[in-house]
């Protein structure tokens, strides 16, 4: 890349003076939001912006369903209650939602409230201006502007900047500022620096390190033992004997549940050591499941959860009770273990609080049609483009990803391992061929085959994608329906990844590649609310009591529903004149 010089373009920049704080008068910063729309109110004058302020404090309080009043004027509080809103389910598109914020916040700012800028808001001194010039791009220009500003209000210059320097941006961040991830925005920060410290000649020679984020805590698996880590692969790679007779006979586990336990090994045997646990003992499984052991472990990650006990806790007392029970064989500590894992709530079981919030969003019937539609619509978007560029090519084919999500609920593996040339079978042909998806036992998790005949629409974009876009995607040869650009099968976490923000990013609405298939019981049991074995079918649950599980609240809420009705009923019945002509 070609270095830029900062004496080559200092001379270039257009200076500006930092614009004035606004003042404030004397009174007291507002301690809610119900003070800050009374003052604002109280302003008899006509400004767009003020009556901006003062609706965007209303949605606002809408969106967090909480009177203003009960809503305190503290950065702290007011980022937890902004992380709880979906903005589909408040009725309010992405956009809107940032001005809202955007605007609430300088309402706060303007009443006297210890409240951070935004990025630039008071512009930047001469170096910094220069300095943020000789960036190459405009993600290092923008990901700077915010820390630029804290520096241009200390009265900070670039060659002034050190690690200290970062820290207290890193504190102003988590006590004044309304950034919902905070350490995620400090780190992206020093990332930008750092990366103009190895770029762009004249930058300020301090490289500011970096260390890992907290929730990062798993060791490398050269800390352990050689003979623990041989034996942990020895555990996952176990199948039982081949003969199904045999006592030792086990059902081997699909590969994704072997990377998966693997995970869970590894953060497990990083607890114990992270408890003072001496690595040189970590020698086999039989210590690690030791019920003092796990038991230290365990608590070590409730710790670091701040006390919440999580379903990765759980998941993780279940695991090392199955090791001592069948690896193991210590049956006096797999029973220990047992019970230790049953305080934590028991095995894991129906759909998680996070995606029960995220399905009420589809509780409103526009947030149903505005995903429903969003396949054809960016189609038709895309229609009015070059086929040719690659960003219209990659938009259409997550499209295509959440049109195949809806109509056939799949997981992610699925979706990203689909091949045209073994997934897809045409029958028939001119109006009455249709194509089918099917999915081979061994591919699916349930060990049943998947099979469906897509709908006519959807084969049509199939289609229309294969056709003008497939091949903007990638050039190689390939028979996979979502290939990389080299034709190798795209991973599953950064392509569900990339769907998420997709559906975020055109719609507003919080999803995830695996809600989908919840998704799809809740749109079938909204219109047919006692067909459980469609939806069990749909899912492929081993039985219609694990679909029960999953859509119990379902079930309350519409439960609550009848009573309501039996209720205004019994209140109509209770308006109505008696025989004698008189009134109840």
């Amino acid at each position: 890349m070609q270095r830029s010089t900062l004496s080559q373009i200092a001379s270039e920049v257009s200076v500006a003076p930092p614009s004035s704080t606004p003042v404030h008068g004397d009174a007291a910063p507002p301690t809610n939001l119900g003070e800050v729309l009374e003052r604002l109110l109280s302003d008899p004058s006509p400004d767009r912006r003020l009556t901006e302020m003062k609706s965007a404090l209303r949605k606002f309080g809408e969106a967090i369903r909480k009177p203003l009043s009960d809503i305190p004027a503290e950065p702290r509080a007011l980022r937890d209650l902004m992380r709880t809103v979906v903005p589909a389910a408040a009725g309010l598109t992405k956009e809107r939602w940032s001005r809202i914020r955007s605007l609430v916040s300088a309402s706060l700012r303007d009443l006297g409230c210890d409240l951070q800028p935004g990025r630039d808001v008071c512009g930047h001194s001469p170096a910094w201006k220069a300095l943020a010039a000789s960036l190459p791009t405009r993600a290092g220009r923008h990901g700077l502007s915010r820390f630029m500003s804290f520096c241009t209000r200390k009265g900070l210059e670039p060659p002034e900047v050190t690690a200290a320097t970062f820290e207290d941006f890193h504190k102003d961040l988590e006590r004044r500022s309304l950034q919902l991830k905070p350490d995620v925005t400090w780190r992206m920060t020093v990332r930008h620096w750092n990366r103009g410290v190895d770029e762009v000649a004249g930058w300020p020679p301090r490289p500011i390190p970096i260390s890992r984020a907290a929730r990062y805590y798993s060791l490398e698996w050269d800390v352990f033992p050689p003979g623990f880590v041989q034996e942990v692969e020895a555990f996952l790679g176990h199948t039982g004997s081949e003969d199904e007779f045999s006592d030792d006979y086990v059902r081997a586990v699909r590969p994704a549940t072997v990377n998966l336990r693997r995970r869970q090994l590894r953060q497990i045997s990083s607890l114990l050591i992270l408890s003072g646990f001496p690595p040189e003992r970590l020698t086999g499984l039989s210590v690690l499941v030791d019920i003092e052991n796990a038991r230290a472990a365990l608590k070590h990650q409730h710790l670091r959860s701040a006390g919440s006990i999580g379903v990765s806790l759980s998941q993780q007392a279940w695991l090392l009770k199955t090791i001592a029970q069948y690896w193991v064989r210590d049956h006096e500590n797999a029973q220990a273990l047992a019970e230790l894992a049953k305080r934590f709530g028991g095995k894991p079981k129906g759909m998680t609080a996070r995606n029960r919030a995220r399905l009420r969003q589809f509780d409103l019937r526009e947030n149903k049609l505005t995903l429903l539609r969003l396949p054809s619509r960016v189609f038709s978007e895309a229609a009015q483009s070059n086929p040719g560029d690659f960003a219209t090519a990659r938009r259409v084919m997550l499209a295509l990803a959440v049109e195949l999500l809806l109509v056939a609920p799949m997981r992610i593996r699925n979706l990203t391992s689909l091949d045209l040339d073994r997934h897809f079978v045409v029958i028939g042909r001119g109006r009455s061929r249709n194509r089918h998806l099917i999915l081979p036992a061994a591919e699916m998790k349930t060990g049943e085959e998947f099979e469906l005949i897509l709908p006519a629409s959807t084969v049509k974009l199939m289609d229309l994608y294969i056709a003008s876009y497939r091949r903007t995607i990638s050039a190689s040869p390939s028979a996979l329906l979502f290939p990389t650009p080299h034709g190798r099968e795209r991973n599953s976490t950064s392509f569900s990844n990339a769907v998420t923000k997709f559906v975020l990013r055109e719609t507003g609405l919080k999803m995830h590649a695996h809600l989908f298939r919840q998704l799809a019981g809740k749109f079938h049991l909204d219109e047919h609310p006692c067909d459980l074995e469609t939806v069990r079918l749909l899912l492929g649950h081993s039985s219609t009591t694990t679909t029960q599980r999953y859509y119990a609240e379902n079930d309350t809420r519409r439960a609550y529903a009848r009573y309501d009705n039996t209720l205004a009923q019994l209140r109509a019945d209770s308006l109505r004149p008696t025989r004698g002509g008189g009134r109840p």
